[in-house]
């Protein structure tokens, strides 16, 4: 039994879906496919929840976002938009509500129970498709079967009845050969409310989904060839790699890799299932595999680039030191605003630390630190993050820039450098 997950970017389109719906059919059964919302729906509906908790008119937008589903789907088919309108109406109304009261709401709340409106059409439509080619398949509502906290927009899961659940209703839907379609990203409280696993969560649902059912592999199908050693959009001679281990995975999407969502690769590992990145594109290439390699062999100097980011310059007004209980302070104030440290460099009369730029959570964690230290706010910055590196790399990537940060270990090294404003500098 296979779990495949399929991104954004190959449903973006009616030929991107029948391109899918080739890929599934060319596979055996059992098999499970997680699909994410399609193309850009995710940047549309969280400008809609943005325009809702603002006061602004939402409505038109949201409608766009249906219509333009609608349109696809009517174009694989126009006869399936009687049967996709009355699946979709109940999770379609509902956003609804939630944008109507959005107002008076908190704003992570109102953006799960909306924006998780995405993947919930593109599987209806992905679903409905598959059937028409011939190609049965069970639509499944993955909230009923992932249980998280209440942590909206980052929900944790609830492994004990996730697992429970997945074993009593899911896995007998593929025990005689069957073909499940559900949506990544999304989970659900013990009250009912619709959570998120964190942006890009789809990797992380086909991972617990194979955890729970012992899957023999799980395949991401992806706009690249398979996994690079650094991001095409910067370094134009990236490089695929073959094998990776599980702990180099680890290592990268930690510090930002885009190409596998950070959470993925942990329950994998715990079972010693393979990940295998594939070309949706030429879904004959080798692509990449990520498993429990002892002996990776050659691995390139991996390189990874997160822009937009902030530092900021922490001291004490008394001029003491920063000792343990004004760590302690500091990470509790992090923790509590939900922002992650990418970066974090400690002297005796300072702290630095780095992370993604997000003016929502930025001013209350201001505030908070700004009552016991002194703050200095550095942006926009850039953070690169070398795995395997060597020092003629680090000087051509420090070369014509200002390094603000410099942090090395063995095997990795990261330099937080100012952003530049006529480009990133790093087109080789």
């Amino acid at each position: 039994m296979k779990v495949f997950k399929f991104g954004g970017a190959s449903i973006r389109d009616a030929a991107a879906i029948k391109h899918v719906a080739n890929i599934v059919s060319s596979f055996g059964r059992p098999l499970v496919v997680v699909v994410s919302a399609m193309g850009k729906t995710t940047n549309a509906l969280e400008q809609v929840v943005e325009a809702a908790c603002n006061g602004n008119d939402a409505g038109t937008r949201l409608q766009e976002i249906l219509d333009s589903h609608e349109a696809v789907l009517a174009e694989l088919d126009p006869k399936l938009l009687t049967m996709y309108r009355p699946a979709t109406e109940q999770d379609v109304q509902r956003s609804q509500r939630y944008l109507e009261r959005a107002y008076n709401l908190p704003f992570d709340l109102v953006y799960d129970q909306v924006v998780s409106l995405g993947e919930l059409l593109s599987t209806t439509l992905v679903s409905l498709y598959l059937n028409n080619r011939g190609i049965g398949n069970t639509w499944v509502d993955i909230r009923d079967y992932i249980r998280t906290d209440n942590t909206y927009r980052d929900g944790r899961v609830d492994w004990t009845f996730t697992e429970g659940k997945v074993a009593e209703k899911l896995a007998p839907m593929l025990a005689d050969g069957g073909l499940v379609v559900t949506q990544g990203f999304l989970g659900s409280t013990n009250e009912g409310q619709t959570t998120t696993l964190g942006r890009e969560g789809s990797d992380y649902t086909a991972s617990i989904l194979a955890y729970c059912l012992g899957a023999e592999c799980v395949m991401v199908w992806k706009d690249v060839p398979g996994v690079l050693n650094a991001d095409p959009r910067y370094f134009e001679r990236a490089t695929k790699i073959d094998h990776l281990s599980y702990h180099d995975a680890i290592e990268m999407t930690y510090y930002g890799a885009k190409v596998i969502h950070p959470k993925t690769i942990q329950p994998l590992q715990r079972k010693k299932i393979p990940l295998h990145v594939r070309s949706f594109i030429k879904p004959e290439g080798s692509g990449t595999v990520i498993s429990d390699l002892t002996e990776p062999g050659f691995v390139p100097p991996m390189i990874v680039v997160k822009p937009n980011q902030v530092m900021y310059t922490l001291s004490t007004p008394d001029f003491s030191f920063i000792a343990e209980d004004h760590l302690s302070y500091i990470y509790e104030q992090f923790a509590r605003s939900r922002v992650k440290m990418n970066l974090v460099q400690h002297s005796a009369i300072s702290l630095r630390v780095c992370f993604d730029q997000d003016e929502r959570k930025q001013g209350p964690l201001y505030d908070a630190l700004e009552a016991r230290f002194e703050v200095k706010e550095d942006k926009p910055l850039k953070l690169l993050t070398l795995r395997y590196y060597n020092e003629d790399l680090l000087a051509q990537m420090k070369k014509g820039s200002q390094v603000l940060l410099e942090e090395r270990s063995r095997n990795t090294a990261q330099l937080l450098l100012w952003e530049k404003e006529d480009g990133d500098g790093l087109k080789e």
